[in-house]
């Protein structure tokens, strides 16, 4: 199992990117040239972008690791106008990218980018998990306080995969109008939103 997580993010006018996100700090090259690959065979076009964040303490390795495979076309089969971009994210969760840190092309992300990443990602992980449980129209959901729900999210299903989970933490709303509760019982591993 991979220890990338990855998904497509599409911005307003410019073609989709390929993220890929791991919040641990060993680099396994292998993993990394087969989540590519598998893309590119799955029916995609070339990204626009190869967009991967990694935590702030294992960015040199990784660097040093993605320039070797850019060197060696070989190794990372993507066309030579594809930016390519490593991100860092320190222990606060905040995503930044250093000048020096565009490794082929051109890309300018900004903050409001990076928010829009990680709302991608949890999307991506909220829709293949199939984790939001929505009530038909008409319905409710019961909370065990005896709240009213429309809809609640199922944190078992969200968090099976570790490498996605790993991602949940940088996506939390900053702030919320409404009440959110989740149930961490083992069996019953509910999150409810009123």
């Amino acid at each position: 199992m991979s220890a990338f997580y990855h998904f497509h993010w599409a911005r307003e006018e410019h073609a989709d990117s390929l993220v890929l996100m791991t919040t641990l700090a060993g680099f396994v090259q292998q993993d990394f040239m087969e989540i590519v690959d598998r893309d590119l065979i799955s029916g995609n076009p070339y990204p626009e972008a190869l967009i991967v964040i990694v935590p702030a303490d294992a960015a040199s390795e990784l660097k040093n690791a993605l320039t070797t495979m850019i060197g060696t076309q070989a190794l990372l089969r993507l066309p030579d106008d594809t930016a390519i971009v490593l991100a860092t994210f320190d222990n606060r969760g905040q995503i930044a990218v250093g000048a020096s840190d565009t490794l082929q092309g051109k890309l300018k992300l900004e903050s409001e980018d990076f928010s829009s990443i990680v709302r991608a990602g949890t999307l991506h992980l909220v829709t293949s998990r199939e984790a939001v449980l929505k009530a038909p129209p008409g319905h409710h959901f019961v909370h065990p306080r005896r709240k009213h729900s429309r809809a609640f999210l199922r944190t078992a299903n969200a968090l099976i995969h570790c490498r996605k989970a790993g991602s949940l933490p940088y996506s939390r709303p900053q702030k919320s109008h409404r009440e959110q509760s989740c149930s961490t019982r083992a069996k019953q591993s509910a999150g409810f939103s009123h």
